[in-house]
């Protein structure tokens, strides 16, 4: 089984450069172009188990075996690095909206704002395929949280979240959450490398969700105060399986370590 990092059934396509500048119809001749050099090589033989080379700037610390796997018949759409713009984003919305077959969309390291994103939020609405929505180096602020609350309000086939290296800070996430006492399908959620001070919110409305299995906040300035909230969904969540807080600034501390032994008890994996 592969790992949904590294999962897609397409080799890298020799793509064309892409100019900053164009129009929105030169965009959409470009994500047409290609996704049809995609589909090509998809319907090459003996390609089905072929990986891409970049891995979304997601970190290597979370490749690990213990880490939960994608099925190998989800089908990516690895748009990594393309230096996607907002226009880009817009002319992608279009293709989904159209039909396609895709299960991950990869779309880390690009050049799009809050303003794109939402665009493809919204076709993501009423998708029914999506399973894993990969966002990571993207500069992505509290405005493009605020999309992604609208969307996992009404979406509950998107398992996968990952929102590392980003710039979503305490607000940004606690935006995020309201969106969480509705979602009944989000399972793993990535929040590493970003501005997260207080965890509070989002923690408090995880506690019912019926899915969540994955936390990942390592590398955010975390304080101490959300330690409780956190050993309350813990302690509560019947789906809970993980939560990384490896280099926050508190591994040490006595509520750090609380919260490892009582995962210990819950059948959860703390990581400090």
């Amino acid at each position: 089984m592969e790992s949904v990092w590294d999962h897609s059934v397409y080799k890298k396509p020799n793509l064309r450069n892409h100019d900053h500048d164009i129009s929105a119809r030169e965009a959409a001749y470009f994500i047409d172009d290609m996704v049809h050099q995609l589909d090509e090589i998809e319907a090459e033989p003996n390609t089905r188990q072929a990986q891409l080379s970049t891995r979304g700037g997601v970190e290597r610390d979370l490749y690990d075996d213990r880490f939960p796997k994608a099925p190998e018949s989800d089908k990516g759409l690895n748009l990594t690095q393309k230096k996607l713009t907002d226009a880009d984003l817009t002319a992608l919305a279009r293709h989904l909206k159209a039909g396609h077959r895709y299960n991950a969309l990869f779309l880390g390291g690009n050049q799009f704002s809050h303003l794109g994103l939402v665009t493809l939020l919204e076709v993501l609405k009423t998708d029914q395929l999506v399973r894993h929505l990969i966002l990571p180096n993207n500069h992505l602020n509290q405005f493009a949280m605020a999309g992604l609350a609208d969307l996992f309000k009404v979406n509950h086939f998107i398992g996968w979240l990952v929102l590392n290296k980003n710039a979503v800070g305490t607000f940004g996430v606690k935006i995020f959450s309201d969106c969480l006492p509705r979602n009944k399908g989000l399972k793993h959620l990535i929040l590493s490398d970003n501005e997260i001070e207080d965890m509070t919110a989002l923690v408090e409305n995880l506690m019912d969700h019926p899915r969540i299995e994955s936390l990942f906040l390592q590398r955010n300035p975390i304080l101490k105060k959300g330690y409780k909230a956190l050993a309350a969904l813990i302690a509560q969540s019947k789906t809970l399986k993980r939560v990384d807080l490896r280099r926050t600034g508190h591994g040490d501390c006595l509520e750090a370590l609380d919260l490892k032994a009582l995962g210990r008890r819950q059948g959860v994996e703390v990581r400090l």
